[in-house]
């Protein structure tokens, strides 16, 4: 065969291949997702997905999510965000740190006033962070006499089984909220939620991932959600801070495929 026609063929098979390639990528890109029926597909939104409805609800319409946290540090005018761009209040859950909400409790329950109604009132590590279970009984007593609870449920979050055991009594649901050390396909962290599960049962049937530090477990994660029967995974994507810096579209596309190859998510 001419060398020079060799040639030419070899590079327009390299360019078909690469046209391909770009191509596949970018229906990948193109895709829009939707949990499926009885999965919780959660976040915490990065926060330049607060300054916009658009924003916020492309996390809905495009990437699948169907609940969404709220952290303290908003107001009401967010609040009417989040339902304007498609979350119902079933969906949102408001986080409670307890040490700022014992610091600022004038301020703090104002906010829940505002901040209402939602579906679930998320007790941030309230033991690791030195206000403990009589600290965040003070403040479900208070949601109480609101009258928020036990309309809205209780979700508490910590770092080791032996603080998420001190919480049973007045949780209704229990999440993780560690992040395995990478390199490790997850493994570290897959061996926490099997011992989460092993001793809380149905208290603990969500968890969190992260994008910051889980983007090259995905698929090992979600496979172990599936193998666990766990119905809700809550995606953070607060970190890291800063204007400009949510993580990419490729983390999106990843974790969304992972969630589709185990169940969770299904392409629309």
């Amino acid at each position: 065969m001419n060398k020079k026609f060799s040639s030419r063929l070899s590079l327009n098979g390299l360019l078909l291949i690469l046209i391909i390639s770009i191509q596949l990528t970018a229906q990948v890109g193109e895709k829009s997702y939707e949990p499926v029926k009885g999965k919780i597909m959660g976040i915490w939104p990065h926060n330049d997905r607060f300054k916009s409805v658009e924003k916020l609800k492309e996390l809905k319409d495009k990437w699948g999510f169907n609940n969404i946290l709220i952290p303290e540090i908003y107001d009401r005018e967010t609040y009417e965000m989040v339902v304007k761009a498609g979350f119902d209040s079933s969906v949102i859950m408001y986080q409670i740190v307890t040490p700022s909400f014992h610091n600022e409790i004038s301020t703090k329950k104002r906010m829940l006033r505002e901040i209402h109604p939602v579906a679930y009132y998320y007790f941030d590590e309230p033991i690791s962070r030195e206000h403990g279970f009589t600290s965040a009984l003070e403040i479900v007593k208070i949601l109480s006499e609101y009258g928020y609870y036990p309309k809205a449920k209780l979700v508490f979050t910590e770092l080791t089984i032996e603080k998420g055991m001190r919480l049973r009594r007045i949780s209704d649901k229990l999440m993780y909220s560690g992040y395995g050390r990478q390199g490790l396909n997850g493994k570290d962290q897959i061996e926490t939620w099997e011992e989460w599960k092993a001793n809380l049962g149905n208290q603990f049937s969500m968890t969190w991932v992260g994008s910051h530090e889980d983007f090259d477990e995905y698929e090992e994660l979600f496979a172990a959600a599936e193998r666990l029967g766990l119905n809700g995974i809550w995606f953070y994507m607060l970190e890291p801070l800063g204007d400009g810096l949510e993580a990419s579209v490729d983390n999106f596309v990843n974790f969304c495929e992972a969630a589709v190859r185990h169940g969770f998510l299904k392409v629309k």
